[in-house]
């Protein structure tokens, strides 16, 4: 299986990192200048385009900013390429939904890469949840909250328009995990201080009568990142925090028993592999999208 990674940024960093702990083969990056040092290391071509890629590849991998993902999983799967996609899948629903239909049309593969998910507290909620160990879920806290990203060049981050700010980029990872535990979301209502480094607190409404409580934002000190989680139900109360275990905080600090990027892409081999499930559908990556929507234009 030959992947090929566009983008050459820290995300396309770590995707090929956990992707070379699985029997895959890198086979190639695409970045602009067709130039790349993540290329030289792996000993693989850098390409300038995705076209020029792609009759080396299997599987595309979309590492590049939010905006361009449409484009390029449409090319990847007319080609009839496997594709993964970095969260958020796209930056708006009828994008997202386009992203799914295309792979779906071309009969190949979508794995979005919601990966917190595999992050182990909260695979551990979901499973505690789904056990009935909980009992029914009442309430979701959840906390996710660090500095604004940073590039030397061109920091798409803090061009709303294209990343959606915090509560678009950020808080889609609690979006996704709220949906993936207490069930479809009927209702989003939230408070932000404006700006790229928000402070912002949502509120999710669930069709089980749920409700999630989410803040966060890039409003944090160069080098702070925190993240939390609590669940109650009706049966008991399940806490974990970034403070409680090295591997919950980033993935710079994770153990390599507990790295949730490469359990992801170990999981993503295997289903394409051998046809094996996923925890993520491409309708949950679309869900996660319709989630950040509602969010970000219910903004008080």
């Amino acid at each position: 299986m030959n992947i090929g990674i566009i983008g050459t940024g820290s995300m396309g960093r770590t995707h090929a990192a956990a992707f070379a702990k699985t029997p895959a083969h890198i086979a190639g990056f695409v970045t602009r200048s067709g130039r790349s040092a993540l290329a030289d290391e792996y000993g693989v071509p850098a390409f300038a385009t995705l076209q020029e890629m792609l009759p080396h590849v299997d599987v595309v991998d979309i590492c590049t900013p939010t905006p361009q993902h449409l484009e390029q999983a449409c090319a990847a799967s007319a080609a009839g390429k496997h594709v993964i996609c970095e969260k958020p899948l796209a930056r708006t629903v009828a994008d997202a939904e386009a992203i799914a239909a295309a792979c779906e049309a071309a009969g190949v593969r979508l794995l979005v890469a919601q990966v917190l998910r595999y992050f182990p507290d909260y695979a551990h909620a979901h499973d505690e949840v789904a056990r009935g160990a909980l009992g029914d879920v009442r309430e979701l806290r959840l906390l996710r909250a660090g500095h604004l990203p940073s590039k030397a060049h061109e920091n798409w981050f803090v061009d709303l328009d294209a990343s959606g700010g915090p509560l678009f980029d950020l808080l889609i990872h609690d979006y996704d995990f709220a949906r993936w535990v207490a069930g479809e979301v009927t209702d989003v209502q939230t408070r932000s201080t404006g700006g790229a480094d928000a402070h912002v607190f949502v509120t999710l409404r669930h069709a089980s009568g749920a409700v999630t409580h989410i803040e966060g934002g890039w409003h944090l000190g160069p080098g702070e990142f925190r993240t939390a989680l609590e669940v109650i139900g009706t049966r008991g109360t399940l806490r974990a925090s970034s403070s409680d275990r090295p591997y919950a905080a980033t993935p710079s600090s994770q153990t390599p028993a507990f790295d949730p990027y490469e359990l992801q892409a170990q999981e993503f081999y295997a289903a394409l592999a051998d046809g094996a499930p996923v925890r993520v559908t491409p309708r949950d990556g679309v869900e996660a999208v319709r989630i950040a929507a509602a969010a970000a234009g219910a903004v008080m």
